[in-house]
């Protein structure tokens, strides 16, 4: 849910609307109206529209859906303005974006907005502030260039507080108390040319030159935290609203020991459309002049060989099909007739589903127990403690450490939940039917899920020949004949593990864990384990 001044509002979109004609376009964009009255108005805004967040925002989105706005070019003007990052960060706070916003002019209802939508993405891109966190500074108390630093103990006085050492900030202040878990040791702090520190991110500002107030019309916005890909979404999102308001963008170069960037970028993306798609999804036919419009009205533009580039705040649209649900939301989903498809079919089971009961079925009947596991997984898990190199995966970007990957393989995860059950009577024997990822540039999405069975057996003395026995009879009770070829791996114990071929076709691996990876799990008896890529059966 989200709050705006209907003044405020009606103020940037340049017009009036009544309170149906309000919630029927926020319909159309997705949203629905959940209260209205002449001073604010609360709407339900879909998470992946941050954009519409703020009140410039959603003004800008509703203004050009009904075709009094047009969709505004940003333009980012070259400036000297310097950010010098320590090398001390790289552990601390790595990354930061900044920029300077010139031409403002502020009322009290516009910028306690601003102070709201800041908050905003602190709460949703920047996870309560762990992966991102938003300074916003009046550029005139401000000497060039700023460093971006950390350090273990110093004095410093907070909006509205008496000066106090960082560690007290952490422990007597409100806020401080509030987000002193984010911060560990080292305390982050940017500082002017003049020695002024103007924040502690990701807590709160400086009373001297962290305050804007009615009277400031230029700002210095930096955002910093782990995650560069989020912080340059919430510059974006809030120098574009900033800009709504007739503020001109200044570019500030952020240097780093080992690179410089300059921020922010507000480059369009690009996509290549064929129009045949939306036919193909929604079902019905639309002229492509037509199609132009309604992808217009939704803030995109459209070249002659139908490539759309869509705004830099868009970051919801990562596909074609993104831009078919903008089109059917233009031209209306009630406007979409009813129809009953043209072909009759009957249902049933997909072959895979059938193979997954069967093996299932049979499993159990063999004494194992069926786990569930998490498809996100570790580097350290999945890669260091099975005694392999790091290959191809698909990285999870703005993931915790412990969920940095979809897995390419159910072992780890197996084996922890192994190591978490030890006290449990031995033997123990599980499996999984689940899928796993790997990244493949021939699917639209360059990722696909591939179907895995992996079986676990553990007990005081487990065998290679345990698991092929287990192995032959889930096969042959599907019809199928496996051949086991030696396999040199290290996750496994040398000339005690195998590869298994079905028809010449390799579908996986069983055998003995290597003791080193045992030990780096915890696990104290010994385990055979078995991964069957069972799609490949199907």
């Amino acid at each position: 849910m989200a709050t705006f001044s209907t003044q405020l509002f009606f103020s940037a979109l340049g017009s009036t609307l009544s309170e149906q004609e309000l919630s029927s376009t926020l319909f159309s964009l997705g949203m629905e109206l959940d209260s209205f009255s002449e001073e604010e108005f609360v709407v339900e805004i879909t998470p992946e529209r941050l954009d519409l967040l703020s009140v410039q925002g959603l003004a800008r989105a509703v203004g050009v859906f009904l075709g009094s706005k047009k969709v505004s070019e940003y333009v980012v003007h070259d400036s000297s303005y310097v950010v010098n990052v320590s090398s001390t960060m790289k552990q601390v706070r790595p990354y930061t974006v900044c920029a300077v916003v010139k031409n403002l002019s502020f009322s009290q209802e516009s910028l306690d907005a601003l102070i709201a939508f800041q908050e905003k993405l602190h709460d949703t891109l920047g996870r309560k502030r762990l992966r991102g966190a938003i300074g916003v500074y009046p550029l005139d108390k401000i000497s060039w260039p700023i460093s971006f630093d950390a350090g273990k103990d110093f004095t410093f006085q907070p909006l509205d507080g008496e000066e106090m050492s960082v560690t007290s900030l952490c422990t007597e202040h409100e806020t401080g108390k509030k987000y002193a878990h984010l911060l560990d040791g080292l305390y982050p702090f940017f500082q002017d040319a003049s020695g002024t520190i103007l924040s502690v991110p990701p807590v709160i500002n400086s009373e001297s030159v962290g305050r804007v107030t009615l009277d400031t019309t230029e700002v210095f916005i930096e955002c910093s935290g782990s995650d560069l890909s989020v912080l340059k979404q919430q510059l974006t999102l809030l120098v574009t609203s900033l800009a709504e308001q007739g503020g001109a963008i200044y570019a500030v170069e952020v240097s780093y020991p080992d690179e410089t960037m300059v921020t922010p970028v507000l480059s369009s993306s690009s996509l290549s459309f064929n129009t045949s798609l939306f036919e193909k999804t929604i079902g019905i036919s639309l002229p492509d002049d037509e199609m132009r419009n309604h992808l217009e009205r939704m803030m995109h533009t459209v070249d002659a060989d139908c490539t759309v580039h869509t705004p830099c705040f868009r970051f919801d649209i990562w596909h074609p099909v993104d831009l078919v649900d903008d089109i059917a939301r233009s031209y209306g989903y009630n406007n979409i007739p009813l129809r009953l498809p043209h072909v009759t079919s009957l249902g049933s089971q997909l072959p895979e589903s059938i193979l997954v009961k069967d093996l299932t079925e049979e499993l159990v009947g063999l004494g194992f127990l069926e786990v569930v596991t998490f498809s996100l997984n570790s580097k350290e898990d999945h890669f260091t403690k099975m005694n392999i190199p790091e290959h191809e995966h698909v990285q999870i970007v703005n993931g915790l450490e412990s969920q940095a990957l979809l897995r390419t393989s159910l072992f780890s995860q197996q084996l922890s939940l192994l190591a978490h059950n030890q006290q449990r009577q031995l033997p123990q024997k599980i499996f999984e039917l689940d899928q796993v990822t790997f990244l493949d540039s021939t699917t639209d999405v360059r990722a696909r899920n591939d179907l895995v069975c992996s079986m676990m057996i553990t007990d005081s003395v487990v065998s290679f020949t345990q698991m092929r026995q287990v192995v032959d009879a889930v096969l042959r009770a599907k019809g199928f004949v496996c051949e086991i070829t030696p396999l040199e791996d290290p996750r496994f114990i040398p000339g005690r593990a195998g590869t298994v071929s079905v028809n010449g076709v390799e579908i996986g691996v069983l055998g003995e864990l290597s003791p080193s990876v045992l030990e780096q799990f915890g696990l104290q008896t010994p385990v055979v384990a078995c991964e069957l890529f069972v799609g490949k059966l199907v």
